[in-house]
């Protein structure tokens, strides 16, 4: 997973296209995610990336992967936990650059 980059815009982008694809609004999911109505706004405005529990229930509402969700495209893996812990590496990695 060396060669995957990981854009907090992207991620947001792909996290409106899926609230309208959804029928959701920004504020319903930040409800469904046990947020503040407007979280997923404010982290948007602000350019930061929540924590992974809520990465996670984000992609959960959205029904899409986590790998779709964060990266914008499927990797295969045979171990559901060994792709949590590399996208949480990826999140946390990035984190370090904010």
């Amino acid at each position: 997973m060396n060669d995957i980059i990981f854009n907090v815009s992207d991620f947001w982008q792909r996290v409106k296209k899926l609230c309208k694809e959804n029928r959701l609004t920004q504020k319903e999911l930040s409800v469904k995610i046990g947020n503040d109505p407007r979280f997923i706004e404010s982290q948007i405005y602000t350019k930061v990336i929540p924590n992974v529990e809520e990465v996670l229930n984000i992609a959960n509402v959205l029904n899409v992967s986590l790998n779709f969700l964060v990266i914008g495209k499927e990797i295969k893996s045979t171990e559901t936990q060994d792709l949590i812990l590399e996208v949480s590496a990826i999140l946390e990695k990035y984190k370090e650059y904010v």
